[in-house]
């Protein structure tokens, strides 16, 4: 829809093929799809495994990220690094996926 309404691939064009790449066991494959792919991919599975781990395992591995991302900033570093990785790829600095 993105590229539809812009002319432009969109910011996560190539994640969905960077995680199956990564799945799949081709981790350079992955990064050349989107160098974002093995973090989404760290961040779904790791969902997914709390989500199936009882509340009282579970509560506190989330205080423990929840404090971590307030301590280290890292959701608005990566966001940050996000949107400047778009631009790159379209300069053709990180070429898009084919």
């Amino acid at each position: 829809m993105f590229f539809h309404i812009t002319g432009l691939p969109c910011p996560g064009c190539g994640l969905t093929r960077s995680c199956i790449s990564l799945l799949h066991g081709h981790p350079l494959e992955s990064l050349r799809y989107h160098l974002f792919g093995p973090l989404l991919l760290a961040g779904i599975l790791l969902m997914v495994v709390l989500a199936f781990l009882p509340a009282r395992v579970r509560s506190p591995i989330i205080r423990v990220i929840a404090a971590l991302e307030r301590r280290t900033w890292i959701v608005p570093i990566l966001f940050v690094l996000f949107c400047l990785y778009w631009p790159l790829r379209l300069a053709g600095i990180f070429p898009l996926p084919v």
